[in-house]
């Protein structure tokens, strides 16, 4: 379905946001490649290195069956997407709706974790046009990259524990105001 652009889409900007998978090639050995989602921020505020392509990349230290990591990254990049979407929303009963949607949605990703610690290994930058990839200091991107983790802790315990569900929006709604809707 397509609806036509908001004030706050049309003022926005298109960025990636990347996450590191490992798979092995046909050696068996293990290489890195980016899963990458786009969402639309009002303004993102960190210093991107190679505007506009590039969008922050995030490198996760985790204990997900190596076959079920890209599937966890795809339905939590799905979810990620639709909680960003809820959040660019002007009617309030479509955000509300694509806030539950997003919330089932890391749920069910969060069930392939069954139980993994997720922790932050290393930020940077990814250009996907180019696939380079730059490294980064930048406190304010470990920062969101550390809300990301903890909404994924939280949500991996919310399969067993709905009470930490809130939370984990919460920390999720706290890295998407770090990427630009301050």
């Amino acid at each position: 379905m397509l609806a036509p652009a908001t004030p706050a889409q049309a003022e926005s900007q298109r960025v990636p946001v990347c996450h590191i998978v490992w798979e092995r090639n046909d050696d068996g050995q293990l290489e890195p490649h980016q899963v990458c989602i786009y969402i639309e921020l009002p303004d993102l505020r960190l210093e991107n290195p190679c505007p506009p392509a590039c969008g922050p990349v995030f490198d996760w230290r985790e204990r997900i069956n190596p076959v079920d990591e890209f599937e966890y990254f795809e339905r939590w990049n799905d979810a990620f997407r639709t909680l960003n979407e809820s959040r660019l929303a002007e009617d309030p009963e479509l955000e509300r709706k694509l806030r539950h949607e997003a919330t089932e949605r890391f749920l069910g990703a969060a069930r392939i974790l069954e139980g993994s610690e997720v922790e932050l290994n290393g930020i940077g930058w990814f250009d996907p046009e180019t696939g380079e990839s730059y490294k980064s200091d930048s406190p304010r991107l470990w920062e969101i990259g550390e809300q990301l983790a903890e909404g994924q802790r939280l949500m991996s315990a919310a399969v067993e524990d709905r009470e930490a569900v809130e939370p984990a929006m919460e920390a999720y709604d706290a890295a998407l105001d770090g990427f630009g809707y301050e």
